[in-house]
């Protein structure tokens, strides 16, 4: 229960930060859902002779690698300053009869909880994102 509390604690005190990460990479997984659609449309275009399909799949994965780099470049700042601030405040509360081994295996748990933040919730979005697009897509075709 203390590790819950711990976690909407960090989640409160960086809310708009996080919203603004994982909107960020809503964004990214939905241009990476919509590079099917537009190789269609481009290979369509191709076969006519026209290359306006080309140029919005060229166009998506622009936009898609542009945020796909702020995101990453925001993440890494967001993430380290979490990281950073649980550290310090591990650090100055601790005890001083407080021995060595347990200061860096709590250390060693606020990167683990960092690592979750980072990655894990990315990927279950990730996941969410593939299921309901592929269900999306079996619907359309």
């Amino acid at each position: 229960m203390a590790s819950y509390t711990l976690i909407k604690s960090i989640a409160l005190q960086n809310k708009y930060k996080l919203i603004l990460t994982y909107s960020l990479y809503f964004v990214e997984m939905f241009f990476l859902l919509l590079r099917p659609y537009y190789l269609g449309k481009a290979v369509d275009g191709l076969l006519e002779g026209k290359y306006d399909g080309l140029l919005l799949l060229i166009g998506s994965y622009l936009i898609w690698i542009i945020i796909s780099t702020i995101r990453q470049l925001y993440d890494t700042r967001v993430y380290s300053k979490i990281y950073t601030d649980l550290i310090y405040r591990t650090l100055h509360n601790r005890k001083k009869e407080e021995d060595l081994s347990k200061m860096n295996a709590k250390s060693s748990l606020a990167r683990e909880l960092i690592d979750f933040l980072a990655y894990d919730i990315n990927y279950s979005i990730e996941a969410l994102y593939n299921i309901v697009g592929s269900l999306i897509m079996l619907l359309i075709y």
